[in-house]
């Protein structure tokens, strides 16, 4: 069976918010001060000037570099196994395979659902990727179902089942 794509996407621009409106709010108050004293400060130099302008463009290149982050780490679902894509000029791709997922937490804060979005929480046995997140996204519960569908699945083709041990006092309790 070849590996197919159950999912592709990213986090919800949602998650920004607050970050997008503060950026909004301190834009427009420095706008404020420029139409209020921008002649003030083009008399004062050529130094204040641009140091004003600088501050001007700061709130706007926050919400660029929030924005493109976003956009750069990219989530795929696979038959197979979860790729998770990062970075925005140097890529980094790691994947975990489906088989090492021990178990799943829907989060639907009511923030989200107000837009429809859920968080997914995916707690593994893999060492470098023991607890993954897919933040915000639509239709959170249809597609943590299809994410368990196919864990059962590769779990039955892989023959592998997850072992719970517990412990008491420091020691596996048998």
């Amino acid at each position: 069976m070849d590996e197919q794509t159950v999912w592709k996407g990213t986090s919800s621009h949602i998650i920004n918010t607050g970050t997008y409106l503060l950026a909004f709010l301190v834009e427009t108050g420095f706008i404020a001060l420029w139409i209020l004293f921008g002649r003030e400060i083009r008399q004062t130099g050529t130094l204040a000037f641009v140091a004003a302008l600088i501050v001007t463009v700061i709130p706007f290149l926050v919400v660029l570099i929030k924005w493109w982050q976003l956009k750069a780490t990219v989530f795929e679902i696979t038959s197979e196994r979860i790729k998770i894509t990062v970075g925005i000029l140097n890529k980094r791709m790691n994947t975990l395979e489906l088989y090492r997922v021990k178990d799943f937490i829907l989060e639907m804060p009511f923030f989200l659902r107000l837009f429809r979005r859920g968080t997914i929480r995916i707690i593994t046995s893999d060492p470098s990727n023991p607890e993954l997140a897919i933040v915000a996204v639509p239709k959170a519960k249809p597609l943590l179902d299809e994410i368990r569908r196919c864990v059962e699945l590769r779990r039955d083709v892989k023959g592998v089942r997850q072992l719970d041990v517990d412990q008491v006092d420091g020691n596996p309790a048998g």
